[in-house]
C-alpha cells in the first residue's frame, strides 16, 4: 500500500504478548501479524511455533510502517500448528487492532482474540492479546541555512527580504507544500537568514521532488514582490553539487550580481508525528465547514449541489460519507464537529456564516454516526435558504477559538485541530478569510479546502486569482502581519470524487503538526 502514499511514512517496532490462549493451542501455536487499509492486508510479523505456553511473552521485536493518512489495522492470527513439521493445522483465532488508536494510547493495548467457537471450548477464560509499541529510532532531519548577496527590492519599495522553500512535484508541479518561510530582515542587501530544521523525508516528499528557493520582498499594505528564485534537488544538495545559485528573475531571465549560498546542510535530530503522540499525548480534533451559499445553485434545482431526493446522493453528501468515518476515526471520541456557512434562516431571514448542525441525539454540533450527519444535514436545508456571500472566516475563528482555548485548559496534553471546508470556492472578498488564516500561523491548526462542484455549477477555476491567492506563502493580514508556516491547502479538484479523499485531506497534518510543534507550541497563550 505504501506507493499510495507521500514519503511520509514512520518506522514503529512492535512486541506482543498473550493471555489465556486456549488449551486447545498448548501442544503448538503460531502468531501472524499483518497490517493493512481497507481488508488489504500484508504480513510484518510471524513467531516460531511454541508450545507448553499459553501465556507466551515474545522478545523479537518487528517493524511496521506507519502512515496517519492510512487508516491502519494490525490483525494478528492465531493458529494451531505442528511443533514438528512447524504447519499451521486450522486458524483458532483473531484479534484486530486500530494502528492510529494504539498510539494515542500511548503505544500499549489489549484486545480480546475472537475464538472459532468450532475449534475451541468458549467456556474457557477470555484469550487476549497484548501489544507494545516502541519508537527506537528518532526520525532524520536536516538542519539549512541560508545566506544571501547583492539583492535588490526590483521596485520602489524599501528593501525587506525573506525566503521561502517549497517542494514540489516535477510530474505535477500543482503538488506543492511549503516547508519553511523565513524572518523577514530589514533594509539588508546581504541578509543572513536564521537556521531551521526540517526532517529529511520531507526534502523528497514525491518521487520526483524539486525544492525551490523564493526570495520576496516584505511590501507593506501590498503584496509581496518576488525579488528571484532557483531550483535544485536534495540529492544536490546532500552531494554538495550545488551550494551557491544565481538568482532568476520571474521572467527566467539570470539575476548574476544576486547569489544565495547554502551555509549549512547537515544532518539532524527532531520529534515527529508519532513522538508527539506517543510521548506528548497529541490528540486530533477534526471540523468540517459546509458550504450553503446560493453558488451551489437552487435547492430545487436537479443540478444543485445541495438537492437531495430519496434515493439520491448529492455532491455534498457524496463527499461527506467518503470522508466521514475516517476524519472520526482520527481521535478515540470519534467525533466530528460540523459547522455551515452562507444559510438563510427562512423564519428570521438572518444569514450566517457560523451555522452549527444538532445531533438529534445531543443538540450539539457533534456526530459520531454518519446517519445521524445526513439526517440533521437534511434538517438544515428545510430550515435554511441558501445564501451570499461565500465567506469561512467565522469558521476558522471558531476553530481558532477551540484551539486557544485547548492550549489554556488542557496542560497535560496537545489538541491539534483540523478544519476540511467543502465549498465551491466562489469567494468574492477574501479580506476576512486571509486575516482569519493569518491569525492561525502560531495556533495547532490546519486548514484543508475540499473542492466542490458538478457539470451545471462547477467549482469556480483554479485560475481564479481571487480564490487562490488564499493559499499563497507570502499572505499578509490586514495589519501587515505575515503567514508565519503552511496553514491551508486545497485539494486538487480532480481528487474531490477519488474514494480515498480522505488520505489526500490528512496526508499534510503530520507536517503541520511537528512545524507548530518545533516553532510555536511554546509561544505565549
Amino acid at each position: 500500500m505504501s506507493e499510495q502514499f507521500l514519503n511520509t511514512s514512520e518506522m514503529l517496532d512492535i512486541q506482543i504478548s498473550c493471555i489465556n490462549l486456549p488449551m486447545e493451542l498448548y501442544s503448538g501455536c503460531k502468531i501472524v501479524g499483518s497490517v493493512g487499509t481497507h481488508g488489504d492486508f500484508k504480513q510484518f510479523y510471524q513467531t516460531d511455533v511454541f508450545l507448553n505456553n499459553i501465556n507466551p511473552v515474545f522478545n523479537q521485536k518487528c517493524t511496521v510502517i506507519y502512515h496517519f493518512e492510512g487508516r491502519q489495522k494490525l490483525e494478528f492470527l492465531i493458529y494451531s500448528a505442528d511443533p514438528v513439521t512447524k504447519e499451521e493445522k486450522y486458524l483458532a483465532g483473531k484479534a484486530l487492532f486500530n494502528l492510529h488508536d494504539l498510539l494515542l494510547l500511548g503505544g500499549v493495548g489489549t484486545a480480546a482474540i475472537e475464538r472459532d467457537s468450532s475449534k475451541v471450548d468458549q467456556k474457557q477464560a477470555i484469550s487476549q492479546i497484548c501489544i507494545r509499541i516502541i519508537k527506537s529510532k528518532r526520525e532524520l532531519a536536516t538542519l539549512i541555512k541560508f545566506k544571501a548577496s547583492g539583492l535588490s527590492s526590483q521596485n520602489e519599495y524599501p528593501l525587506n527580504p525573506y525566503l521561502i522553500m517549497q517542494l514540489y512535484d516535477k510530474e505535477n508541479p500543482t503538488n506543492i507544500v511549503l516547508l519553511h518561510k523565513s524572518e523577514v530582515i530589514r533594509g539588508s542587501q546581504n541578509p543572513n537568514w536564521k537556521s531551521f530544521v526540517t526532517l529529511t523525508k520531507y526534502l523528497n516528499l514525491y518521487k520526483d521532488s524539486m525544492i525551490k528557493v523564493d526570495i520576496f520582498n516584505y511590501n507593506p499594505n501590498t503584496m509581496d514582490s518576488l525579488i528571484g528564485s532557483f531550483v535544485t534537488t536534495f540529492f544536490q544538495l546532500v552531494q554538495g553539487q550545488a551550494l551557491r545559485f544565481s538568482l532568476n528573475s520571474i521572467t527566467g531571465a539570470k539575476l548574476n550580481d544576486m547569489v544565495v549560498d547554502v551555509v549549512e546542510f547537515k544532518p539532524y535530530e527532531l520529534t515527529s508525528f508519532t513522538d508527539l503522540l506517543l510521548k506528548e499525548k497529541l490528540r486530533i480534533h477534526c471540523t468540517i465547514g459546509i458550504d450553503f451559499t446560493a453558488f451551489n445553485g437552487p435547492v430545487e434545482d436537479p443540478y444543485s449541489c445541495h438537492h437531495y431526493q430519496d434515493g439520491e446522493t448529492n455532491e455534498y453528501q457524496k463527499i461527506l460519507e467518503n470522508i466521514f468515518e475516517d476524519l472520526s476515526n482520527c481521535d478515540l471520541s470519534r467525533k466530528v464537529c460540523v459547522f455551515g456557512f452562507g444559510g438563510r434562516n427562512k423564519k428570521s431571514q438572518m444569514t450566517s456564516h457560523l451555522s452549527p448542525l444538532e445531533c438529534e441525539e445531543t443538540k450539539k454540533p457533534y456526530f459520531v454516526r454518519f446517519n445521524s450527519l445526513v439526517n440533521s444535514y437534511k434538517k438544515f436545508l428545510n430550515e435554511n435558504a441558501l445564501s451570499i456571500p461565500c465567506d469561512f472566516s467565522d469558521i476558522i475563528h471558531q476553530v481558532k477559538g477551540m484551539a486557544k482555548a485547548s492550549r489554556k485548559n488542557f496542560k497535560n496534553e496537545k489538541i491539534y485541530f483540523l478544519l476540511v471546508i467543502l465549498t465551491r470556492g466562489c469567494v468574492k472578498n477574501t479580506k476576512k478569510i486571509v486575516d482569519a488564516i493569518v491569525g492561525c500561523s502560531t495556533l495547532p491548526l490546519s486548514i484543508v479546502v475540499v473542492p466542490i462542484g458538478n457539470i451545471k455549477n462547477p467549482f469556480t477555476s483554479i485560475q481564479d486569482t481571487i480564490f487562490t491567492n488564499i493559499f499563497l506563502p507570502q499572505l499578509k493580514d490586514s495589519d501587515n502581519n505575515p503567514l508565519l508556516r503552511e496553514v491551508i491547502t486545497l485539494i486538487n479538484p480532480s481528487l474531490s470524487n477519488n474514494c480515498q479523499l480522505s488520505q489526500y485531506i490528512m496526508q499534510h497534518i503530520p507536517r503541520h503538526a511537528e512545524i507548530w510543534s518545533h516553532n510555536f507550541s511554546s509561544t505565549p497563550k
